[in-house]
């Protein structure tokens, strides 16, 4: 069994998967990637970044449901799937660095 299908099976379906509320789902997809991210390890680095994970992927579920299908442009296409490159590889900070360190390089990034 993989993770994705345990979370799924053991988690997101008994806090009551996608036929819930709308902020009820929102709140089931969050606490299922925290979940993930405690499984990866109990630092708060993996907890922030099952977080992150759990809001991109709640900001995606908001986005198709208020935008409805996804254009069909090569352009549009292909630029969503830079920003999701973009937006998944900016997480990866807070799976490998611990919380600190992870804050300290977005910082000198960002900021200079």
């Amino acid at each position: 069994m993989s993770l994705t299908k345990w979370l799924t099976d053991y988690v997101f379906i008994p806090l009551g998967g996608s036929r819930a509320s709308v902020p009820r789902v929102y709140a089931n997809i969050l606490i299922t990637m925290l979940i993930s991210g405690l499984w990866h390890g109990a630092g708060l680095n993996f907890l922030v970044w099952g977080l992150w994970h759990g809001f991109l992927l709640a900001g995606h579920r908001a986005w198709r449901r208020g935008r409805g299908a996804p254009s069909g442009s090569k352009v549009a296409r292909v630029a969503s799937m830079g920003l999701t490159l973009l937006v998944v590889n900016a997480g990866w900070a807070f799976f490998c660095m611990d919380l600190s360190t992870a804050l300290l390089f977005y910082r000198r990034l960002l900021g200079g």
